[in-house]
């Protein structure tokens, strides 16, 4: 009976502790933006600096579904895409620089719940641009990499180093070509290059994949987290390029929700985003700073 007592007891400190600490979350300082959907987003950081690392928990999808999305005009969109890209929904407690401080290098989650399995690890990088740093970090980690950019004209297939492979080939939605003569790329999705390499999700785990390929992301992604092709991965790592040739528009930011709202359904969780201050441009719905392209790092969670 005492022993009983005692389990009720912890039980309701367990309860009583988690009741205060999601009290504590939700007062922190924050702007709240109520949507037409009644969508309340709360506790979202605007701070304008390169890294986001901010306490901002989400105990539930805060972008709605398509008809929302549709029914928002573009300052709505505006706010919640940089607010939620720009939020922390997963605590990763030692994160590590691989590759060059500056671009090129991109943070790699090492808690034991996220991290790679040295030695025994495999990581796909779409987007190479001459700059292999985070691949060779990878390798130095103790991964197998695989690195894939068509845009390295006098780059062909060819081994590295002992364990970075390079692909001169690019990723999208859709098994393609484009281009002429004198300069064709060839494409494929992720699953069609995990099938040509033998690493298809019954043959081999993906721990990481890192895609930066100038806008293909977004077709890619969709069509791999619609097919299966990240359903293994621990990391998924991309940047995502808003209309680089001139403003944002309303288009650009309902892709990218919908695509973030599907990386959030399948159980990926951001820890860590870097703003692009190359990509910056000033807003002309209200005037404010803002970027266009953000390096964002994600966990799977479930």
């Amino acid at each position: 009976m005492l022993s009983r007592r005692l389990l009720h007891l912890r039980l309701l400190i367990v309860i009583a502790a988690g009741f205060l600490l999601l009290l504590s979350w939700s007062t922190l300082p924050a702007h709240n933006l109520t949507l037409r959907s009644t969508l309340e987003i709360k506790n979202l950081s605007l701070s304008f600096s390169p890294y986001s690392r901010n306490l901002t928990f989400h105990f539930q999808n805060l972008i709605p579904e398509e008809d929302v999305l549709n029914s928002m005009n573009l300052s709505e969109l505006e706010v919640l895409y940089q607010r939620y890209i720009t939020s922390t929904q997963a605590l990763c407690n030692k994160v590590t620089r691989m590759g060059n401080i500056e671009d090129g290098g991109w943070e790699l989650c090492e808690d034991p719940l996220y991290a790679p399995i040295k030695d025994n690890c495999l990581v796909y990088s779409y987007g190479i641009n001459y700059d292999f740093s985070f691949d060779d970090a990878m390798e130095k980690y103790g991964c197998e990499v695989h690195s894939f950019d068509p845009s390295m004209n006098n780059y062909k297939d060819y081994l590295r180093n002992q364990r970075v492979h390079f692909h001169s080939v690019g990723v999208a939605g859709v098994d393609k070509t484009i281009g002429n003569d004198s300069s064709t790329w060839y494409l494929y999705t992720i699953a069609s290059h995990r099938r040509r390499l033998h690493h298809e999700l019954s043959e081999r785990r993906l721990d990481v994949l890192k895609i930066d390929v100038e806008g293909y992301e977004l077709e890619a992604l969709m069509t791999a987290l619609d097919d299966g092709s990240l359903d293994d991965i621990r990391q998924l790592i991309f940047e995502t390029h808003l209309n680089i040739t001139g403003y944002p528009l309303k288009k650009n930011y309902f892709q990218y929700l919908t695509l973030l709202r599907k990386i959030y359904a399948r159980g990926f969780r951001i820890h860590t985003t870097h703003r692009n201050m190359f990509t910056v441009f000033q807003s002309p719905v209200d005037g404010k700073e803002f970027v266009k392209c953000h390096e964002v790092h994600t966990v799977k969670a479930f």
